[in-house]
């Protein structure tokens, strides 16, 4: 399930709109189009020959929008020039003095931002893996190396060479899982290195492969004479070229289908032969008897010495060339955190089977005197090739001919390899402006075509090219584990890790140097050949050049780029650790990715069928010019074509005008159909319509205050981030989450997902006619649509949070109470708060500090007289005694006072917005006048992480446990564009006014030049006013080129992403916790969110349910609660002490009031008291049931709450309720929702029921029931029946104690008297608690109840007693590290 097929409709000019007569060019996987059905002969684009032809040509051209040239902005000669300037090369870029420098971060964000296809699959890389090493230099000149060195050298040799490219490929997998980079040897060199040795590296590997191929096609050529002398040779040399040309030309999948079969049949070849081996070598065939090891003995094991072993060392070292490819294919490759780590595993196989055991057999087989060695006139001479000696002097007679077939395959396939390799390296060196920028041309299917052509027409250059790559990728590789130590980044974030670690690459350097030296003696003095004069001086020099001519051409291409760019070594501390990780901050979308990749098993791996669940739909412009969501922000999961027969979701369209449907396979029914109103796509606004059934059911598209099920008639729903006091009703507030789900009962539910981060108006209605539909209306971006086919509500959910991301796994503590004020006037009063909660008896797990403790409102500052910094550690280190946590808040607006050194620091790492003039833009926050950080420029993550680890030092600082971001949408306290005049502030350090170097002006998917980007035609209807109104002007512009009109809706998120990775440093290996008030989609693998600034009334307390059960159900993002009592105005005991019970059944639970608001915790009130106590007791002993649903949810996607028709789809009674939720899938709860009542009116679906307080049974009957007199410390909490609910036997202070209780087992029985459920448990605070985690299952028969699963978390905790609901209580103990069953 959940794979998508793609349908990209993107060939409209960005100011085109499209209705009758407009004409466009559907592009895209063919089979998507044909299978989804198409309108009547107009479904192609362009029927016939001529419209075949003419997509074959246009598949040539390059992307429009990409930019050849190397584009940079000159400081010195560009300030005040607007979007679109174009600016020099990168080999023209000069310092403010005039100096030429090498762009060094430019030429990483070209290599990470490459636009070649990304198609190669699993099964592709493993292949290549194993092909790029099995060719000539295994089957032919391995006799030569046994010749001169003898079986004993063969072996250790290839042995020990072995062990260094295993060593050597374990550190390039490292590099290419993390970085998976266009042209990764020479890009990791200059990232690492320096960049003068990586232009180096890079010509040298292009160059080697360049040289590689005109002499594997006449090898190839000459193979054939093996069959027939007398065949014409430049016949198959022209033959062999067009093959490889041709296979190149089908982009990177038609190389790796290539290379799949190629080394199919190397790999029969090698295993066949070694069956062989052994049946010859123990004298199974006739013409020999049997052989064993006599040929170790005479002629011998060694040859020439210590000599022949190196001549043996270098001739490997040939051998296993193409090895590191399987490192260049990770950037067109789909998955290659998946992918390349499988395929770099088999590296030791590869070595143990097909080079270490064949090669043993070969030394038992044929004796180094063995003068046919010695007769080889090409390297694909198959009469030296001891595997065809071996089996003519066994006496077969068509064996040697299929192993010379074999050989000419091996010669293909090195000559196929050798044009990917070199064209994906020019193509690499021009993206980082070290190679003309023509060969960055990248077509439309995402081929280096221009490279390709270069690479398969010249030819020059050989030797010990390889090893020099090897070396270089080992030092690299030792480069980075020191930054990523420097950076305080633990290993176990990367997505692969080397497995001989560190010392690994430092075993593979030295290695490759022997080998280098080898190769330098050898070529100095060369073996003595038996029968031949040895050479003359003049035969050595030239024969000394010939082999080490690679040393010059690298020390040329060194020094000369160095001279000329005058580059250093790059320095640890200034490394970038971050540009081109598609792993960076996507927890969630990794294991989303790994989710995927097991729901799509075959039936043989899966005992049920696959299902395609997700369809993509792309408009966008043909230019490419018009903005997209950055995958760095929101990682796209691959796409997959489906067949008609194995997808949920068909699509189908028309050209004139141009309109689209979506139907559900197995019923025909239609889910989103746009016939009845034309698309409008143009620059700064664009118009979607789809058809609704009558009176629908849709939920979603928060963040809002409104109904659950929202209104369909004149209503609009207005995403675009703002800072909304008191979360008033059809207001646009701190989120957008541009989903929504359609539930058609018994047909099933759908969801679509608009990856848009533009502001934009949703709109629900009615036709003149009476029609229902749903339209959108952007003021910018493309349509990105994802289709989601559920069926089942649930489905749909988990559908969604692959698309966007896994919400991520909580630490165990912060499921506890929390506690907040803005306004606790100092530190006195914050102790006196917590002392008063124990002896109120009211359990408090986390005290939050506010901005009360800042000095000046300022980030990472105390205020010396009221929060002295001492008082404030003294406190923590108290609550950390205590098993008690602390969190404290920060904001994104920085002062700009010239001392404050966070702002300083910000500066020398250019990590601040930057105004249309240049300067910083500047705005009023807390603080007063501040400037915003800029998450999109790189210098960014690493000052944030950095003041973050030295204000919460645990040894110098505040020891923090976890940390809130707020005002991060950006609020702005300046209302408008006229605040603050557009004068560089005074406070601004000199020098640093001039226009910020972007990557491009304008370019690739970044946006329109010449829009208006502060009053587009459109006008949203943002709450605040303009799109500018209370937030950062949206003609500010991003470090990467982008600007906040198209971007502003990310600013929340990426806050929480970078205090995210922050944390991750301060801390590795222990989970982070940070709660955003600004999110977006996806914004639930980085953190948790709050509900923002509501008010103490009922009304608020409404819109916590109706808000959790949008963001839980429909918004993956799980943990979120609302500020318990209210934050605004006056709370009052009775709603307080509902709002006590009611917050104890979200997942997070937390009391906070403004500055304004007089003083609310619980134990101000002796009614709350009770309610306070009574709900946190309950919520403790069922925190491990939370904390399970919690996993569930960072597993699969499964809601940790939701609304009742999600369990009873069928019931239309369900629709529409918003004031019950299910906690779980077993916990129904039901709260008084009416002012001051003690009576609730709640819907029992039919279905099984039992009360959670009595365990009394309730037969649900479908309809309203009515519960009177509840007290003012009771909520009506009902298990649904079939469940099974672990819970802890008693409630305690703190989590930490809380983690020490035993368990008992609550069983609910269903109608047919079974029931199922979970129980998830570990440490509760590691991120990777592989192996040292139990996910236990309880069944329940209705006579034996079973818990079995795995268990890997070590734990004294018991289960005590298995309580089943309308039945008996089983006493144990029984432990929880194994298995246990009983029977009543």
């Amino acid at each position: 399930m959940a794979v998508d097929h793609d349908v990209e409709m993107n060939q409209l000019g960005h100011t085109q709109s499209l209705t009758e007569g407009s004409s466009f060019t559907a592009r895209g996987p063919s089979q998507s189009l044909s299978d989804a059905g198409r309108s009547g002969t107009a479904a192609g684009a362009g029927g016939g020959m001529t419209g075949r032809v003419g997509r074959f040509l246009d598949s040539f051209r390059r992307e429009d929008g990409s930019d050849f040239a190397f584009r940079v902005t000159d400081a010195a000669d560009t300030a005040g020039n607007g979007p679109g300037t174009t600016a020099p090369s990168v080999s023209a870029v000069r310092d403010h003095q005039g100096n030429r420098y090498y762009d060094l971060r430019s030429a990483n964000t070209k290599t990470a931002s490459t636009l070649l296809a990304r198609e190669l699959k699993g099964r592709h890389l493993q292949m290549i893996a194993i092909s790029g090493s099995i060719g000539t230099g295994l089957f032919v000149a391995s006799g030569k190396a046994l010749s001169d060195g003898g079986p004993g050298s063969i072996l250790f040799a290839y042995l020990i060479v072995g062990v260094m490219l295993y060593c050597t490929v374990q550190a390039l997998g490292e590099l290419a899982v993390v970085f998976p980079v266009a042209g990764s040897f020479s890009a990791f060199s200059t990232r690492f290195l320096d960049p003068s040795w990586g232009f180096a590296m890079g010509w040298n590997y292009a160059l080697q492969w360049v040289v590689v191929l005109p002499l594997e096609i006449i090898a190839g050529a000459l193979t054939i004479s093996y069959w027939d002398p007398d065949l014409p040779k430049p016949v198959f040399v022209t033959i062999f070229l067009i093959v490889i040309v041709v296979i190149n030309l089908f982009g990177v999948k038609g190389y790796g289908e290539a290379e799949f079969v190629f080394a199919i049949v190397k790999v029969t070849a090698v295993v066949g032969f070694i069956l062989l081996g052994i049946v010859i070598n123990i004298g199974g065939t006739p013409t020999e008897g049997y052989i064993g090891g006599k040929y170790w003995y005479n002629p011998g094991a060694f040859n020439n010495g210590f000599k022949g072993m190196c001549s043996v060392f270098v001739t490997a070292a040939f051998a296993f060339a193409g090895t590191e490819l399987v490192g260049l294919a990770a950037a067109e490759t789909a998955n290659p955190r998946k992918s390349l780590p499988t395929a770099i595993k088999q590296v030791f196989w590869r070595i143990t089977l097909f080079y270490v055991v064949s090669l043993a057999l070969v030394g038992l087989l044929v004796p180094y005197t063995e003068p046919r060695l010695l007769g080889a006139t090409n390297v694909a001479d198959a009469s030296a090739s001891p595997f065809v000696i071996a089996i003519e002097s066994a006496g077969a007679t068509i064996l040697p001919s299929i192993m010379n077939g074999v050989i000419l395959v091996s010669v293909i396939s090195v000559g196929n390899s050798s044009v990917f390799g070199s064209s994906r390296t020019l193509a690499a060196l021009a993206e980082q402006g070290q190679a003309p920028s023509i060969f960055a041309y990248v077509d439309r299917r995402g081929r280096p075509l221009v490279a390709i052509l270069a690479a398969s027409s010249v030819g020059l250059l050989a030797g010990l090219s390889t090893v020099f790559t090897w070396a270089s990728t080992c030092l690299a590789h030792i480069r980075l584990r020191r930054a990523w130590r420097y950076r305080h980044r633990s290993v176990s974030d990367m997505a692969f890790r080397a497995q001989a670690g560190v010392v690994g690459s430092w075993v593979g350097f030295i290695c490759n140097v022997f080998v280098l030296a080898a190769q330098m003696w050898v070529a100095i003095s060369p073996l003595e050949v038996p029968g031949q004069a040895p050479q003359d001086a003049r035969g050595r020099a030239y024969s000394f050049f010939i082999q080490c001519l690679a040393v010059p051409v690298v020390l040329l291409f060194w020094l000369g780029h160095k001279l000329w760019f005058n580059t250093s070594y790059v320095r640890v501390e200034d490394m970038d650790i971050d540009t081109g990780r598609r792993d960076f901050g996507r927890l969630g979308i990794i294991k989303a990715q790994e989710h995927e990749e097991r729901q799509s098993w075959p039936m043989w791996k899966k005992f049920y069928r696959v299902i395609y669940t997700r369809l993509h739909v792309l408009i966008e412009d043909s230019d490419y010019q018009v903005y997209q969501v950055q995958e760095d922000v929101l990682p796209r999961l691959r796409s997959r074509n489906a067949t008609a027969e194995s997808a949920a979701l068909k699509f189908g369209f028309s050209r004139d005008p141009f309109t689209f449907n979506v139907t559900r396979a197995s019923t025909g029914e239609v889910l989103f159909d746009t016939s009845d109103t034309p698309l409008i796509f143009e620059s700064q606004y664009v118009r979607l319509r789809t058809s609704l059934p009558q009176n629908p059911n849709i939920y979603g598209l928060g963040e809002h205050s409104d109904d659950f099920r929202l209104p369909t008639e004149d209503y609009t729903r207005t995403l675009w981030n703002a800072e909304s006091p008191f979360i008033r009703s059809r207001n646009n507030l701190y989120g957008s989450h541009p989903v929504y789900f359609d539930h058609r009962g018994n047909s099933g539910t759908h969801g679509v997902f608009l990856l848009s981060s533009s502001g934009m108006d949703i709109k629900l209605g009615r036709t003149e006619a009476g029609s229902q539909y749903l339209e959108y209306n952007t003021i910018g971006g493309v349509l990105d649509l994802y289709f989601l086919a559920g069926p089942e509500p649930a489905s749909v959910s988990k559908q969604y949070a692959e698309v966007v991301g896994l919400p991520t796994m909580m630490p165990y503590w912060t499921f506890g109470f929390h506690q907040c004020k803005y306004g606790w006037p100092n530190i006195d009063h914050v102790e006196q708060v917590i002392a008063n909660y124990s002896a109120a008896g009211i359990p408090l797990e986390t005290v939050w500090g506010d901005i009360d403790y800042m000095d000046s409102k300022r980030d990472f500052t105390t205020d010396p007289v009221r929060y002295p910094l001492d008082r404030v550690r003294a406190l923590v280190d108290s609550l950390h005694a205590n098993n008690q946590h602390y969190i404290q808040i920060l904001d994104p607006g920085i002062s700009n006072v010239a001392n404050y050194g966070t702002y300083t620091r910000g500066v020398e790492q250019g990590a601040f917005l930057r105004a249309a003039d240049g300067s910083f833009y500047r705005g009023i926050q807390w603080p007063g006048e501040v400037v915003w950080p800029d998450w999109l420029a790189p210098g960014t993550q690493d000052w944030w992480a950095s003041e973050i680890r030295s204000f919460y030092d645990p040894t110098t600082g505040i020891d923090v446990d976890g940390l809130w971001v707020d005002m991060n949408e950006a609020s702005n306290m300046c209302p408008d564009t006229t605040c603050l005049s557009s004068a560089t502030s005074p406070d601004e350090p000199r020098g640093e006014t001039a226009r910020r170097q972007t990557d491009y002006a304008s370019g690739p998917k970044k946006g329109v030049p010449g829009r208006d980007l502060f009053k587009p035609t459109y006008r949203i209807a943002n709450h605040r006013g303009d799109i500018s109104g209370h937030t950062l002007f949206t003609n500010v512009s991003n470090a990467d080129g982008t600007h906040q009109y198209d971007t502003h809706n990310l600013y929340g998120t990426m806050m929480a992403a970078a205090t995210r990775e922050a944390l991750l440093q301060r801390a590795p290996g222990k989970r982070p916790f940070v709660l955003t008030r600004s999110t977006f989609a996806g914004a639930g693998v980085r953190a948790a969110h709050w509900f923002g600034d509501n008010a103490s009334t009922w009304g608020h307390y409404r819109v916590a349910i109706r808000q959790l059960l949008a963001f839980a159900a429909t918004h993956a993002m799980p943990m979120v609660g609302s500020d318990v009592c209210g934050f605004n105005e006056q709370a009052r005991a009775p709603m307080c002490a509902r709002w006590a019970l009611l917050g104890a059944f979200q997942p997070f639970y937390r009391n906070h009031a403004d500055v304004s608001a007089p003083d609310q915790e619980f134990y101000r009130w002796p009614l709350v008291v009770d309610a306070a106590r009574k709900a946190i007791d309950v919520r403790y002993r069922l925190l491990d049931y939370l904390y399970t649903a919690m996993w569930r949810a960072s597993e699969d996607g499964s809601p940790v709450a939701s609304p009742l028709w999600f369990w009873y789809p069928g019931d239309g009674q369900t629709f529409g309720v918003q004031t019950q939720w299910f906690l779980g899938e077993a916990l129904l709860v039901s709260p008084v929702v009416e002012d001051d009542s003690q009576k609730v009116h709640f819907y029992l679906p039919k279905d099984v029921f039992y009360d959670f307080w009595t365990g009394e049974k309730v037969e649900g009957m479908g309809e309203m029931m009515t519960v009177d007199g509840l007290g003012w410390t009771d909520i009506p909490v009902h298990v649904r029946g079939g469940t099974i609910v672990p819970m802890r036997v008693k409630s305690a202070n703190t989590t930490a104690e809380l983690r020490r209780q035993n368990f008992e087992i609550m069983v609910a029985p269903g109608a047919d008297g079974k029931a199922k459920g979970q129980l998830y448990l570990d440490d509760g605070e590691s991120l990777d608690v592989s192996g040292r985690n139990s996910v236990i299952s309880f069944t329940w028969d209705g006579n034996e109840f079973e818990a079995s699963g795995t268990f890997g978390y070590d734990t004294e905790v018991v289960v005590e007693r298995v309580v089943v609901l309308g039945g008996e209580t089983k006493e144990g103990p029984w432990g929880l590290r194994e298995a246990f069953s009983f029977t009543v």
